[in-house]
């Protein structure tokens, strides 16, 4: 089974760089880390609770990250996500795992941290996906807007996220197999086809 890590900021195009490319892998599946991120206010409960003042309701833990790390300044989200690297990657080892048993040939595991993890190092394919700015936040924004945030929450988070981890996607460390330019046009389609060829699979 070949793993393949891809990061890059939210909104980024991630998601629709996998599904590029899972698309035409037999036998492809995707982790995707955000709900084991929401899971983790839980587990460093205390941690959270006393980093960001914020009662952790382990009904809604996607609804405690949100609201807790509303209103905070990027350096802080930045530490937390550092915080939470163990336990993120032993959940992420445990779908590995889980994996191996399904006669998987391409894992691919999504999240915008992923350098930070030892899994970053020890994949076969690492992938860094960069976009500008702006056409980043206006597809962040959009995709917030529809996962239920107010436009006030949407453009505070769009402006949260960025700085938070822009030093480990910049200093990403093994450096990226592929480092993909996201247009938010068919460009990004024509990078996924080289990734491809490179993979191996064309």
């Amino acid at each position: 089974m070949k793993l393949i890590c891809v990061a890059g900021h939210s909104g980024a195009g991630k998601t629709t760089l996998i599904k590029s490319l899972t698309g035409k892998l037999s036998g492809a599946k995707t982790i995707t880390c955000d709900k084991f991120m929401f899971e983790s206010v839980s587990h460093y409960r205390s941690q959270f609770e006393e980093m960001f003042n914020f009662a952790v309701d382990d009904a809604d833990c996607a609804n405690s990250f949100r609201r807790g790390t509303k209103n905070i300044a990027p350096i802080k989200l930045g530490t937390y996500f550092k915080l939470i690297v163990p336990y993120v990657e032993s959940r992420i080892m445990d779908v590995i795992n889980e994996m191996q048993n399904q006669n998987t040939e391409y894992l691919f595991i999504d999240w915008l941290a992923l350098p930070y993890f030892n899994i970053w190092g020890r994949s076969d394919y690492r992938v860094l996906v960069h976009s500008p700015e702006a056409l980043r936040a206006d597809n962040l924004k959009g995709r917030l807007l529809n996962e239920g945030y107010s436009l006030d929450d949407a453009m505070e988070q769009v402006h949260l996220r960025y700085p938070a981890v822009l030093d480990v996607i910049e200093n990403a460390n093994p450096r990226a197999d592929f480092t993909v330019h996201n247009k938010y046009d068919k460009s990004l389609l024509e990078e996924a086809e080289q990734i491809l060829k490179s993979i191996g699979n064309l």
